[in-house]
């Protein structure tokens, strides 16, 4: 038995860029087993129709960001980014195929819905964040369900709540112990039920149940509160670098889970609103 020390998640900054997020947990004894997420988050396109007061809605039914806030100069600058991204495996192990979701079980947990919120970079993260308690508690069924609306809520410094945001300060905010926009001020994200998603970036932070900040360490399957030990993100990447792809999945084989943001342009609105088979790729 061993713990697993490095838990990986991932973010598309923009159309070209890649921003991603290691993550380490205290968490159950571990078995070598793993997981992906497959979350995906939108980004703003101002090309594409606004809804007064409200996000963007493709389709007149999915909604993306309305207000991408620009990426601050402080988490260039903080040592959890990597400007020189490497392997972190040799290339000649890559298999031809693989998915975490059927790998001796499948170690992601279930798509959710945003509502009528530009929440998505939220919903990546957290997605990403579940995995990789699966990972670390060695069961791909462990599937805690974490709370998007205390990101929402309570740890969104320097996004811009339904309007959209960037997954990886929402990382930085659940990780930091800094005090927060509405009460952050501990490492760690509660669980769903604690505080019920309501697609709503007004609801006041203290909302959530009084017994949110519950946990311990090693963590027990009734800890209403699941933190991060360690995280890194970088954006040094390119989308048309096949060797940043290969560094890419060395990440993914050898940490596990992928939170991808993508940015909404007209060609991404486009292509899902004309290819509806599952094995279309964008």
């Amino acid at each position: 038995m061993k713990m697993l020390k490095k838990i990986l998640v991932a973010t598309i900054l923009g159309m070209f860029l890649v921003s991603l997020f290691t993550l380490s947990i205290s968490a159950f004894d571990y078995k070598k087993t793993l997981k992906n997420n497959t979350d995906e988050c939108s980004g703003c396109d101002t090309d594409l129709t606004k809804n007064e007061g409200e996000c963007i809605l493709l389709d007149g039914k999915y909604p993306v960001m309305s207000n991408r806030p620009p990426m601050e100069d402080k988490y260039f600058q903080i040592k959890e980014y990597d400007p020189n991204p490497e392997p972190t495996a040799s290339l000649d192990d890559l298999p031809s195929q693989f998915s975490w979701k059927d790998y001796g079980g499948d170690w992601t947990t279930p798509a959710r819905d945003q509502g009528n919120c530009g929440s998505c970079y939220i919903f990546g993260a957290i997605g990403a964040f579940e995995g990789a308690i699966n990972i670390a508690s060695g069961y791909p069924t462990t599937d805690i369900d974490l709370s998007e609306q205390y990101c929402l809520s309570c740890v969104n410094d320097g996004n811009g709540g339904c309007g959209g945001g960037w997954g990886n300060t929402i990382v930085e905010a659940i990780y930091s112990t800094e005090p927060g926009q509405n009460g952050n001020g501990i490492n760690g994200c509660p669980i769903e039920s604690c505080m019920s998603y309501q697609a709503d970036d007004s609801i006041p932070c203290n909302d959530k149940c009084d017994d949110w900040d519950y946990f311990t360490d090693p963590p027990q399957s009734d800890n209403k509160l699941w933190q991060i030990d360690t995280w890194g993100w970088t954006n040094a990447f390119s989308s048309n670098n096949p060797s940043d792809w290969d560094t890419i999945k060395t990440w993914l084989l050898e940490h596990g889970p992928m939170d991808v943001d993508i940015y909404a342009s007209n060609s991404w609105s486009s292509f899902f609103s004309n290819n509806h088979d599952p094995n279309d790729v964008y």
